[in-house]
């Protein structure tokens, strides 16, 4: 969970907080009071759920954009593998020619 999201969740449940305490200590009857209380944390569910959400959809983005960075390297790195084998192969393969006309010269 990134920090917006934890700043965001604190803000939302400090309002649902302070939203449940204003209405216990207004002056209304019980039956009213309950609906209130009832109400505020309904809506602050409802809130919390939303930014839970949010944050999921943020996290998701953030492993796919961290995915696709890595099979780039991947990619990179398998290309930059197969150039070094590549020329590993022409350096041997030079050698190995320069060997074989040596031992022709010597063997004359």
């Amino acid at each position: 969970m990134t920090n917006n999201s934890k700043i965001l969740l604190a803000f939302l449940a400090g309002g649902a907080i302070g939203a449940g305490v204003a209405l216990l200590t207004a002056p209304a009857s019980g039956a009213e009071t309950r609906k209130r209380v009832k109400e505020t944390v309904d809506e602050a569910g409802r809130r919390v759920r939303e930014s839970v959400n949010e944050a999921g959809k943020m996290v998701m983005e953030s492993v796919d954009e961290a995915k696709h960075r890595l099979e780039e390297k991947t990619i990179g790195l398998q290309r930059a593998f197969t150039d070094r084998k590549e020329g590993i192969k022409t350096a041997y393969a030079a050698g190995k020619d320069a060997y074989n006309a040596a031992t022709v010269r010597v063997a004359e």
